[in-house]
């Protein structure tokens, strides 16, 4: 019996360890130095691959807006007016550490859903390219737009 619950306490711990250490990031020598974010943009989202988990998303314009206190605020399209996503459907915060931009960001799916950690990989033009911490392969691009040139919802 001792042996029993003393192998389960060991197994746990070794699974927690594991699923502790998933998300080490690797280094990408190349990824942009950087000391702030430019906070006067709307940034539309667009993906550089197709991903088929984020599914019918895909088909909706969504945007990003990075606030001054590292908050992430989500807004999408409909009938041509930018309207904010409920925070308990996406929600993200920013912040840079040691010159990298880190982006870390809430959905939530009909199959699950959770936090998903980026870095800012590259910018041009005040466009921005993350990547996920797992490989140096670019995922998502923010494409800036001036927020006084959309019709948001009040």
């Amino acid at each position: 019996m001792v042996t029993r619950s003393l192998f389960s306490g060991i197994l746990l711990v070794c699974v927690s360890c594991s699923i502790i250490h998933t998300d080490k990031e690797i280094d990408c020598t190349n990824d942009e130095k950087i000391d702030k974010i430019n906070t006067n943009f709307l940034y539309m989202e667009e993906l550089i691959k197709l991903n088929p988990k984020l599914g019918p998303r895909t088909n909706i314009e969504t945007y990003i807006e990075f606030k001054d206190n590292g908050q992430v605020i989500y807004y999408y399209k409909q009938n041509g007016v930018i309207k904010k996503t409920p925070p308990k459907y996406e929600r993200g915060f920013y912040f840079v550490k040691k010159d990298k931009l880190y982006f870390k960001s809430f959905f939530t799916h009909p199959q699950g859903g959770g936090w998903v950690k980026s870095v800012l990989s590259r910018k041009k033009n005040d466009t921005l390219y993350f990547r996920r911490l797992e490989n140096c392969e670019e995922n998502y691009i923010y494409i800036p737009i001036l927020k006084e040139s959309v019709v948001m919802e009040k």
